[in-house]
C-alpha cells in the first residue's frame, strides 16, 4: 500500500533553508560513512509546492533541527528555522 502524502508549500527563503540544511546533514552523515538515501531523495523533492511522505518530512525535520542546534551556537537568531520546523512538525503529525 503506498504512503500518504501531504502538500507542503514553502517560500522562496524556507526552500534555501532547508536545502542548506540538507546538504549539512548529508555530509555529515557520509562522513559518519551512513547511508543517504532518504536525504538524497528529499533534496530531489524540495520545491515551491512539494509532495512529501512522513520519512522525506521526517528527514527535513531533523536536518533542520541539526542546522538550527549550529546557528544557535552561534549565537544568531532562529526564529524563521524555528516556525518552519513547527510547521512542519504539524504537518508530520497528521501523517502518522
Amino acid at each position: 500500500m503506498f504512503g500518504r502524502k501531504k502538500k507542503v508549500i514553502l517560500t522562496d527563503e524556507e526552500k534555501r533553508i532547508i536545502f542548506y540544511a540538507l546538504n549539512d546533514f548529508r555530509t555529515e552523515l557520509l562522513n559518519e560513512g551512513r547511508y543517504v538515501d532518504v536525504i538524497n531523495e528529499a533534496m530531489g523533492k524540495v520545491k515551491t509546492k512539494m509532495k512529501a511522505d512522513r520519512y522525506v518530512l521526517g528527514a527535513i525535520i531533523n536536518a533542520l533541527v541539526k542546522r538550527r542546534e549550529k546557528i544557535n551556537v552561534e549565537n544568531n537568531d532562529t526564529s524563521m528555522i524555528d516556525d518552519l520546523i513547527l510547521r512542519l512538525l504539524k504537518i508530520h503529525e497528521t501523517l502518522k
